[in-house]
């Protein structure tokens, strides 16, 4: 069987092989396929376990992928598990396919293709 994965989806499945260990107010992004949203870890709940919630942010510029990510939170927060292949995942979604997190960076994306 083979997998065509566009260079974006690469680069979102790439950015979840990050061996971080996550701090309180370390900056991170949820990844789904291709798009990247802000979020902030508020809570280490365990050794594999955490809390995220997204930061307010604002599009500049849509198509030319510009966007200002503020410190505010938004309120809204997931919880992510480590998974044994040492991916984050949101808990209760798959190990492979769930909803991921790439730590210590705000490196935000909507895909202006959908």
């Amino acid at each position: 069987m083979t997998t065509i994965m566009g260079t974006n989806s690469l680069n979102s499945a790439i950015m979840q092989l990050n061996a971080i260990e996550p701090k309180i107010g370390m900056k991170c992004c949820t990844i789904h396929w291709t798009d990247r949203y802000p979020a902030t870890v508020t809570k280490i709940m365990g050794k594999n376990t955490i809390e995220v919630t997204y930061n307010k942010y604002k599009i500049l510029d849509h198509y030319g992928e510009i966007y200002k990510i503020s410190d505010e939170l938004l309120g809204n927060s997931k919880i992510f598990t480590k998974r044994k292949n040492g991916r984050w995942v949101q808990k209760g979604d798959g190990m492979k396919n769930g909803m991921g997190l790439s730590l210590d960076t705000h490196n935000m994306r909507i895909d202006p293709s959908f």
